[in-house]
């Protein structure tokens, strides 16, 4: 099945705008739906010979899981589908590496080199802590 919960959607991120796109050919229609038994679901035709893409906005008012179907009027073969967004949100996110060690200083200065090439593209989001376990590290 092909279920997305909105509300989780929702819950955990800024991201406001969600569609379903679905790559396929043959003749038929798209119907989005939710699993609420009288809610309104919206259907779209396809038509076409060679692989379309077809997207479906999902409306603001839209809660709970909602799922797809596809019904074909001719051979329809279906190459992919998913449930994007185009928006980029903005959320302050932070990543933490904590690195355990005990007699490895070389490997610890090459892993702490390419952390640093990490960390200068990833600016003030990337902590690196160093547990020395009764090592001598300088």
């Amino acid at each position: 099945m092909n279920l997305f919960d909105v509300d989780t959607w929702k819950k955990y991120t800024l991201i406001k705008e969600t569609v379903l796109k679905i790559k396929l050919c043959g003749n038929g229609k798209v119907i989005l739906r939710t699993l609420e038994v009288d809610a309104e679901r919206i259907d779209v035709l396809f038509s076409c010979l060679e692989k379309e893409e077809v997207t479906i906005s999902i409306p603001d008012e839209y809660s709970g899981k909602i799922y797809f179907e596809i019904v074909a009027e001719s051979k329809v073969e279906l190459y992919k589908a998913s449930y994007e967004t185009m928006e980029i949100a903005e959320q302050s996110v932070k990543i933490a590496v904590v690195i355990c060690t005990y007699k490895r200083e070389k490997l610890l200065k090459q892993l702490l080199q390419k952390l640093e090439v990490v960390k200068q593209v990833l600016k003030e989001t990337l902590e690196v802590y160093v547990v020395d376990n009764a090592s001598e590290l300088k």
